[in-house]
């Protein structure tokens, strides 16, 4: 696999992101196109809507970018630790986190957010719980200009699965292959290795602090098997495997990040309000590319 799946897409090293916080940390990403040729259609509409965007109270600005807080799916297969954790990773960086379960999926309750994030769990039980209008509910919200960030299960569940219990929601134009016997059989998990392949991604570029490898919780996740047409960016390899274990792609108006490992753990620490995985020795840290995974969620 290796190389095969680097996109040469760099769009994202030729944008300058501007990052506006206001008290309710709630969030506006302007994107600004450094062509200097394109000056007059960037840079007069922006000195006329730079001082509203400045003056925005807390209500945040028109839809999409009023800031709703992240929806974390919470829904029948998911898994407790693994919420936990999400909301507890972050919630460190001031984000607002809403925790929603099936009813609201169902009945208009994705409306308003910026992004979905599923969580960990039972890939089948997630998958047959959601249904169909459930899965719909969800395709449709990412199709129309909606984030969805995927971790282990929720990851499987975006794709067409390699296991014919779980119906994907048909995000990824692809297969998620689970789970990994190589790394570790289920029902168990273990800490596994972690390669960038993808430095010039946003989610990848850490800046100066560029860290090459990781070493991160598995737990039952994915590989992803792109289809020849499909547009993605493959970021992480499992280094075990050499095989992709985080994507992320555009999805119609939306944007996808799928992790195949389970970045919201902190293994052996307990700033991620849970114990599991606490007997494993992990010094590093995660976090960082979740944060990105959101930001890069966000970005128009």
């Amino acid at each position: 696999m290796g190389s095969d799946y680097l996109s040469t897409d760099r769009k994202y090293n030729e944008k300058r992101v501007v990052l506006l916080r206001f008290r309710s940390h709630k969030t506006v990403y302007l994107t600004i196109f450094g062509n200097l040729f394109c000056c007059r259609t960037v840079v007069i509409p922006l000195l006329f809507i730079l001082p509203f965007l400045l003056s925005c109270d807390e209500s945040g600005i028109g839809d999409p970018l009023k800031w709703k807080g992240i929806a974390l799916y919470t829904g029948s297969g998911t898994w407790d630790e693994s919420v936990t954790a999400l909301d507890a990773a972050l919630t460190s960086y001031d984000y607002q986190m809403e925790r929603i379960g099936l009813d609201l999926v169902l009945n208009g309750g994705l409306h308003g957010h910026p992004i979905l994030v599923v969580p960990g769990g039972d890939p089948v039980e997630i998958s047959q719980t959601l249904g169909a209008v459930g899965r719909s509910k969800i395709e449709q919200f990412v199709a129309s200009g909606g984030g969805y960030i995927g971790c282990g299960g929720g990851a499987t569940v975006a794709g067409f699965s390699s296991d014919e219990r779980v119906i994907g929601i048909g995000l990824f134009n692809g297969e998620t292959r689970w789970s990994l016997d190589q790394i570790s059989p289920y029902p168990n998990h273990t800490l596994t290795d972690i390669r960038l392949v993808n430095p010039f991604h946003y989610i990848g570029n850490e800046g100066d602090g560029q860290v090459d490898y990781y070493s991160t919780l598995y737990r039952w996740g994915p590989e992803f098997i792109p289809l020849q047409d499909s547009e993605v960016d493959v970021i992480y390899h499992y280094e075990v495997t050499d095989s992709p274990a985080c994507i992320a792609f555009t999805y119609r108006m939306g944007k996808v990040v799928l992790f195949g490992f389970q970045p919201e753990f902190e293994e052996g620490d307990d700033r991620d309000s849970t114990t599991f995985a606490d007997d494993l020795n992990d010094s590093d840290s995660e976090w960082g590319i979740l944060l990105r995974a959101v930001e890069y969620s966000v970005l128009q």
